[in-house]
Order: C-alpha cells, then sequence, then structure tokens
C-alpha cells in the first residue's frame, strides 16, 4: 500500500503548525500514521505514528491537504484490547 501523506497538529505551539506525515488509508477517513522518525524533543505531535486517526480535507496557508482531525474509534478498540 502506497502511503499517503496527512498533516498533523503540533501541540504546545503558540501559532498552528502543522506537520506532513505519512500515513496509510484504513477505511474511507481512517487512516494510520505509520511509524517514522521525527524528533520527540522538540515536537509533540497531536496524534503519534502508530495511532489511527480521521482525516478530513483542510486550507492550510493556501493549500488543501488532508490533515489528522480527531482519533478513530480502531484506537479506542485497541486500548480496550491492550487493558489501558
Amino acid at each position: 500500500m502506497t502511503p499517503t501523506v496527512v498533516y498533523v497538529r503540533l501541540v504546545d505551539e503558540d501559532i498552528d503548525v502543522w506537520v506532513p506525515a505519512q500515513a496509510e488509508q484504513q477505511l474511507g477517513d481512517t487512516y494510520r500514521i505509520v511509524d517514522q522518525p521525527y524528533d520527540h524533543e522538540t515536537e509533540t505531535w497531536e496524534f503519534l505514528p502508530g495511532e489511527s486517526v480521521v482525516c478530513s480535507w483542510v486550507v492550510l496557508e493556501g493549500r488543501r491537504v488532508l490533515a489528522a482531525v480527531a482519533p478513530s474509534l480502531d484506537k479506542q478498540q485497541g486500548q480496550s484490547e491492550s487493558g489501558l
């Protein structure tokens, strides 16, 4: 499966900052952010690699991009199965 670029919001920033991340489409508007390197010390992603997210089209800096906007129900199911 070919990865898709989705944008993930950085938290703890004074302004809205979004970074591109590789993700694989699971079903419909649900994607899983694939494992990839990023600087854990300087960036805090709203959604981390390995998490399933709901994506929608948004306009960022005048460009229409696919953005991770919410955790998917799959993520919640995975936590309950692992006992978290």
